[in-house]
């Protein structure tokens, strides 16, 4: 997990003592590999469309890598299983009944390393404790994650004095709640089998192999992997970085997948070969709305807590996810080399 998957984190990260840990030292946990198993359940709320959605989702956890996820539907049924033993992902829409398999993603490989990421953060944002309180029948600390630019709230996190983050909700560049995950119960593990982590396709469901590699590439490495240069944005907002480029198969070509960051929240901006036609699955987002890109149409929807634009010049067609400002997305796009 990256990027915001800071704070999206679900897992334990070892006893600490409470009162000896201040919020760098909260935060530095929060950055290290799971450590201990567990399994419970979680609701993720997001606003979409100006509407609110929540679902539930079943988890399990064991190190170093192991986890499974269950999303569930309004009405209790299992809509897609994710799961991954630490070297192989599944991913099973149910209602679809297609499976994808691939490489799963190593935590520890990236090009920012813990220190970096952990400085990052720290200079885009100012960390603080503000109190206790109880989720989840467990007493939490609450972190809050100020952003340096405005000062108003980017994350708010109710960790449990064993590490484990029982609630977070993020918010907008504009200090408007945007999602929020709260767990409904918990509860440690002992040595968890591996059949717990394993995954057979049932009978009759259409299997896709190599979804993707999830590399972690430099800008060179990824030109010369994909044999096209990466389209980069002249304009990012104050305060992220370059962070990493993977290099994806489509239809026969390549796929580029170039991420930004500020420590805490990540910007995605993928690039499809010239011609590609694209099913992004609106249906299940907000209600995309029509816009404008560099006097080009647009559509731009809204996802969990990150805004979706989608856009095409010089050929080439573009998709931005993000959890900034309608109009930040834009100058972002708009800035987008296409040469």
């Amino acid at each position: 997990m990256r990027g915001s998957a800071l704070f999206l984190s679900l897992a334990f990260f070892g006893a600490w003592a409470e009162a000896a840990l201040g919020p760098e030292d909260v935060l530095r946990l929060t950055l290290e590999r799971p450590r201990a198993a567990y399994e419970g359940e979680f609701e993720v709320g997001t606003l979409s469309s100006g509407r609110a959605e929540t679902r539930s989702v079943k988890v399990r956890y064991a190190p170093p890598g192991r986890w499974r996820r269950e999303i569930l539907d309004s009405a209790g049924k299992t809509r897609m299983i994710v799961v991954s033993d630490g070297r192989s992902e599944w991913v099973y829409d149910v209602r679809r009944s297609m499976a994808w398999k691939g490489e799963a993603a190593d935590p520890d490989y990236k090009l920012l390393d813990p220190d970096e990421e952990y400085e990052l953060i720290l200079r885009n944002y100012e960390l603080r404790l503000a109190g206790t309180e109880a989720v989840a029948g467990r007493r939490a600390s609450v972190l809050e994650v100020l952003s340096r630019a405005s000062g108003k709230p980017a994350r708010r996190l109710w960790v449990g004095k064993d590490g484990l983050v029982l609630q977070r909700r993020a918010y907008s560049e504009d200090g408007s709640e945007t999602s929020a995950m709260r767990f409904t119960r918990v509860k440690s593990l002992g040595k968890s089998e591996d059949a717990d982590f394993s995954f057979s396709p049932p009978p009759g469901v259409r299997v896709l192999e190599s979804r993707f590699g999830p590399d972690y590439m430099d800008l060179d490495e990824a030109e010369e992997a994909s044999g096209g240069k990466p389209r980069l944005p002249a304009w990012l907002p104050p305060g992220y970085v370059f962070e990493s480029v993977n290099v994806m198969p489509f239809k026969g070509a390549s796929l580029l997948h170039t991420r930004f960051s500020d420590g805490v929240d990540a910007l995605s901006l993928f690039q499809y070969p010239p011609g590609a036609r694209l099913r992004l699955g609106w249906g299940r987002m907000g209600r995309p709305k029509e816009t404008r890109v560099s006097g080009s149409r647009a559509r731009l929807a809204l996802t969990a807590d990150n805004l979706v634009l989608e856009w095409k010049t010089s050929g080439h067609r573009f998709v931005l996810i993000g959890p900034l400002s309608a109009e930040s997305m834009r100058r972002v796009a708009e800035s987008v080399q296409d040469k």
